[in-house]
């Protein structure tokens, strides 16, 4: 009998119950949290925090209208960010919100 490791026992398990999306959302809005507080320079993340993920649209509930214009000047980073940490993600867009 081969060995299999967690990591692969743990990927079957989550597709066998259907839990794998939702934890590949969990991790992206995590990594999407890290990049908004490096962007904002905001720690604590009081400022931006990712809602969801829908149809290729980041959306990001926003502190102030100057918040979601510098996210949106930093869209373009934030996009290529996600790519390199999840080649097959298909993010589009950032809305933010207020």
């Amino acid at each position: 009998m081969a060995m299999r490791t967690l990591k692969s026992m743990l990927s079957l398990s989550l597709n066998k119950h259907g839990l794998a999306k939702q934890v590949t959302i969990a991790q992206i809005l995590a990594q999407v949290r890290q990049e908004l507080a490096q962007i904002l320079d905001d720690a604590a993340g009081e400022l931006a925090q990712p809602l969801h993920l829908k149809n290729g649209t980041l959306m990001v509930r926003c502190s102030h209208s100057a918040v979601a214009q510098e996210i949106k000047i930093n869209e373009k980073r934030l996009l290529q960010s996600l790519h390199r940490q999840f080649p097959s993600l298909s993010i589009k867009s950032v809305h933010p919100v207020c």
